[in-house]
């Protein structure tokens, strides 16, 4: 059986790829640039992950009640300064091969990378019902914050029953022509729901959606289930969907490296997962605070951990996987 072959080259091998542009995965990048290594940051979006969704950071001490644009601007230019090399793509899968990771861009691009760093923190939780999908840019947004400003007198539908569905709705009410809070489950703030009933929004309680509907570049229709099983049609122009957060792990197929309940990367003390040369760090791992600080403290843990790798395992572990691919 022939051995399988790798094709690097100075444009596609680096020392650390580093999956997604947060404050951990810009800190992790600024880091191992500083000290010479080749490093790249691969982003589908904007830097600074989730910070250019914030108003305003209060919690972040070095950096007390700041824009989270602005925090996201400062740690981004950081990792430039230090010659972080940019690539923006989304990632379709990672593995190992001949002792190098593989991350595969979906556009067919490839790049091979000693070490690996997921730092791709979380995404929406999605419906997954029948229309989602279309709509997602004709109408249904994950993000309250980002897109209140475009629903003015518009009949609006939150779907959720988190707490920053429920804060979320009383942003939407001032602007709204009419505003309409499903709350799919009893696990809410029953405080805060009657707040919002006192404002005048319409509140239906344990009710499911089956499915989104509308013309080919807007949606108009939202169908529901009642827990006495009947249907209602409801006429909507825009849908929140704010149903929480997963772990953005969908590009890593290994299995073995998931927790199956949580979907988090599962990383031990160091940052490291079970297979050598990935790592992983921020809110995408099993450790996570759900702190910018607490992914810029694993930032720091995973560097000290890749340079030693690097340094004193990477070529034997490239050896180790050549000859066992060679028998």
């Amino acid at each position: 059986m022939p051995l399988e072959t790798i094709v690097v080259s100075d444009e596609n091998l680096y020392d650390v790829i580093i999956i997604g542009s947060g404050p951990g995965g810009l800190t992790i990048g600024t880091i191992l640039a500083q000290q010479h290594y080749k490093v790249g940051i691969i982003e589908r979006s904007t830097p600074g992950g989730k910070l250019v969704d914030i108003p305003v950071i209060h919690n972040y001490q070095p950096e007390p009640n700041i824009p989270g644009t602005e925090l996201a601007k400062r740690f981004y230019a950081q990792a430039l300064n230090a010659d972080v090399k940019f690539i923006y793509n989304t990632v379709s899968n990672v593995v190992k091969k001949l002792g190098y990771v593989a991350i595969y861009g979906e556009d067919g691009i490839t790049w091979y990378a000693k070490a690996c760093v997921v730092a791709s923190g979380t995404e929406n939780i999605h419906l997954n019902v029948p229309g989602e999908n279309h709509y997602a840019n004709f109408g249904i947004s994950y993000c309250i914050k980002c897109d209140h400003s475009i629903v003015k007198n518009k009949r609006v539908v939150i779907v959720g029953e988190n707490e920053q569905a429920l804060r979320g709705t009383l942003t939407i009410q001032p602007l709204a022509k009419e505003t309409t809070l499903i709350l799919r489950n009893e696990n809410y703030n029953h405080d805060l729901v009657n707040e919002l009933t006192a404002l005048g929004i319409k509140i239906l309680k344990n009710y499911q959606v089956l499915e989104v509907n509308g013309d080919p570049y807007t949606v108009n229709e939202i169908v529901l289930l009642a827990n006495d099983q009947q249907i209602l049609k409801y006429p909507v122009d825009f849908i929140f969907v704010e149903i929480g957060y997963a772990p953005a792990t969908t590009f890593i197929h290994d299995q073995s490296i998931i927790d199956q309940t949580s979907r988090a990367l599962i990383v031990d003390p160091h940052q490291q997962t079970a297979i050598p040369g990935i790592y992983g760090i921020g809110d995408v791992t099993n450790n996570s605070s759900h702190q910018i600080s607490g992914a810029v403290a694993n930032a720091q843990t995973a560097a000290d951990a890749i340079v030693n790798y690097l340094i004193n395992d990477f070529e034997k572990q490239r050896e180790m996987e050549i000859r066992i691919k060679k028998n």
